[in-house]
């Protein structure tokens, strides 16, 4: 990270917490007047009205695990105020948590709990009728609005999954039918025989697209013809082959330490252990901490986990701070932020999210007012777990948004999703990404000439792509006609290309160097003049929702607010420079694009791998977050009891 990137996250710091000599009242939970966190959170309306102005409340917890009984809850009441901060505060050593689990009792399995299949040695039923709702699977897919899951089930430090067949990989089928009716797929004929008995099968698969997943149960299964039958599907892209797919929940395939079948009829469970992990939990609680309509709170050194919504949802909050927070093992998303302003993530792990690691939304659009937050200096790891496509590390929605200074990796799709205005993603790094896809790009937007105003600069990316060959691959990708970007400065190694510029206009990409890109360093097209056209319409609506002519809008984006009809789809004034590729021709572009005018290029150089320098530290080495690595994981420990 830059020294000056250091000094304005510092200072930002600093206006959020207020002067650190300033007094505060403290209050300690565990004692005889706050026996828990909701008492003293009870406490805070009565604390401001008897204190003097600029005296903070400080809330300190004991170190070790509490587990909950509810979510912790902070409305604009029970928040801190411009005259009196409210400062919670975990152990210093970072052992304190907040967990969200219950546990399940258990019993060995017997053949008459799988009645017609072989079950391994070691296999536990676990008894889930004492938890709060049924335990069920849910949907997933990125056209599938699944914000919790139905059952997330934990041993020791280990997050559990469905028993899956292929295991750690995808089959291949050719899938027939439409969505709306459920489509059918083929199955290999032993597996169909095996698996025609199974309860409660279910099915996961990139059925229309290769960059489109969904999860569903399957409804039938067919030994004699060797084939599945899906519930209905909400995707967009009718079923078409080959498509990768896995089949899940499978009492056949229970053969993995740490994978269970769910038998929902029964509300129980088979489960083989991990071995010496230690009793089973199960997520009970939808999040963990609520704040709503609440302002000026600082909350630091604790950790969230296990749930089966997100860790931590801010809404409508303003000037809040999380630092050095853990968010781990969710059955949703890891953060989500929506309205108010100037919430911040420091010094984070977001680790081990069902869907999106952190959602950052607000500002307003019409008015182009930033809503401030930001996620900076911390690490967000292994999401979008059970919906692995469109469910990125970080997605920045609204208006200026801030990423910065952050590793994220561990992604079968995106890393970054931004949609909006004005946001920020700087000086990252990117990795592990782009597993289980094609035709995506690590940081991604698109789809909308309004939508501008991003700034890429400054990020290392690397390790992207799977075992896979893959054709359309990119670090940044700017789809569909994304227009009003820039992209300086970022190192990327590997990939098929470093920039896709989709058909856009007004994108600068200049400064950055391409080590080894497979196919180059930029691809350019002009979409929207050739297959893209008939989606035009599309666009000049969205255009008609925004006062993209009105007096901020103009000063803001001129060439937006001059846009001419005969200038739709139309791929101008974007320019190339200073960009360097080793290996790899600097730029890819059909024949009559090479020279287009609406591309401006300068010094732009096609290097060979031979004299390319060496590529920076590689994930992990960065010393700006270096000591946050050991929080991806979940510790093993005991729990107190639910307060």
């Amino acid at each position: 990270m830059s020294t000056k990137l250091w000094l304005q996250s510092s200072c930002a710091l600093l206006a959020l917490s207020g002067a650190p000599d300033l007094a505060a009242h403290t209050i300690t939970v565990g004692s005889p007047a706050y026996p828990d966190l909701a008492a003293a959170i009870a406490d805070v309306p009565r604390l401001k009205a008897s204190l003097a102005d600029g005296e903070a409340i400080e809330i300190r917890l004991p170190p070790g695990a509490t587990r909950l009984k509810a979510p912790i809850e902070i409305d604009g009441a029970h928040g801190g105020s411009p005259a009196h901060r409210l400062i919670i505060r975990g152990d210093a050593g970072g052992t304190t948590r907040f967990v969200g689990t219950a546990t399940v009792p258990t019993r060995p399995a017997t053949a008459a709990d799988a009645p017609g299949f072989a079950l391994p040695s070691g296999v536990l039923v676990a008894d889930l009728r004492g938890l709060p709702a049924p335990a069920h699977l849910v949907a997933r897919g990125n056209y599938v609005a699944t914000s919790m899951a139905g059952f997330e089930l934990y041993q020791g430090s280990a997050r559990l999954a469905p028993s899956r067949w292929p295991v750690n990989d995808y089959a291949t089928t050719t899938p027939q039918g439409t969505n709306s009716t459920g489509p059918s797929f083929t199955l290999p004929p032993d597996r169909a025989k095996a698996w025609a008995g199974e309860p409660a099968p279910w099915a996961g698969g990139f059925w229309g697209a290769p960059w489109s997943f969904e999860l569903a149960p399957v409804v039938r299964i067919d030994p004699q013809g060797a084939q599945g039958q899906l519930a209905p599907l909400q995707s967009q892209q009718e079923p078409k082959g080959p498509a990768r797919y896995f089949v899940e929940n499978l009492i056949g395939e229970l053969k993995v330490p740490g994978q269970y079948v769910l038998l929902p009829q029964k509300q129980q469970a088979l489960v083989l252990p991990m071995p010496g992990g230690g009793a089973l939990e199960a997520a009970v609680l939808p999040r963990l901490i609520d704040i709503s309509g609440a302002a000026q709170i600082e909350i630091h050194d604790i950790a969230f986990d296990r749930s089966l919504g997100e860790a931590a949802n801010v809404l409508k909050s303003s000037d809040i701070l999380f630092e050095h927070c853990a968010f781990r093992q969710t059955g949703g998303d890891g953060v989500i932020v929506r309205g108010g302003a100037r919430v911040v993530l420091s010094h984070s792990v977001i680790a081990s999210t069902a869907e999106t690691g952190v959602e950052l939304t607000g500002g307003d659009r019409n008015s182009l007012i930033a809503g401030g937050h930001r996620f900076e200096n911390g690490v967000i790891t292994d999401f979008g777990l059970e919906e692995p496509t469109y469910r990125p590390g970080a997605h920045l929605t609204g208006v200026g948004q801030v990423l910065s200074g952050s590793l994220l990796e561990g992604g079968d799709h995106n890393a970054v999703m931004l949609a909006g205005n004005d946001h920020r993603v700087t000086g990252n790094e990117i990795a592990y990404v782009l597993r289980h896809t094609e035709d995506a790009g690590a940081v991604y937007m698109g789809n909308d000439w309004t939508q501008r105003g991003m700034v890429i600069d400054g990020n290392y990316f690397h390790h992207l792509g799977g075992q896979t060959v893959t054709q359309f691959l990119s670090a940044i990708y700017l789809d569909d006609q994304s227009s009003g970007q820039t992209v300086t400065n970022n190192i990327v190694v590997g990939g098929d290309y470093g920039v896709v510029i989709g058909g856009g206009r007004d994108n600068v990409v200049r400064g950055n160097t391409f080590y080894g890109p497979r196919r180059g360093g930029v691809h350019y097209d002009e979409r929207g003049t050739s297959f893209q056209a008939k989606a035009i319409p599309a666009f000049v609506q969205r255009l008609g929702k925004i006062p993209y002519q009105g007096d901020v809008w103009a000063r803001h984006y001129p060439t937006l607010a001059g846009l001419q009809p005969a200038d739709y789809g139309r791929a101008q004034g974007n320019v190339l420079r200073d960009n360097r590729s080793f290996g790899a021709a600097v730029l890819v572009a059909d024949a009559g694009l090479q020279a287009s005018p609406g591309l401006a290029q300068s010094g732009n150089a096609t290097l060979g791998m031979a004299s390319a320098p060496k590529p920076p530290l590689s994930s992990g080495q960065n010393t700006q977050i270096a000591s946050l690595l050991a929080l991806r994981q979940v510790p093993s420990t005991n729990i107190a009891p639910a307060r």
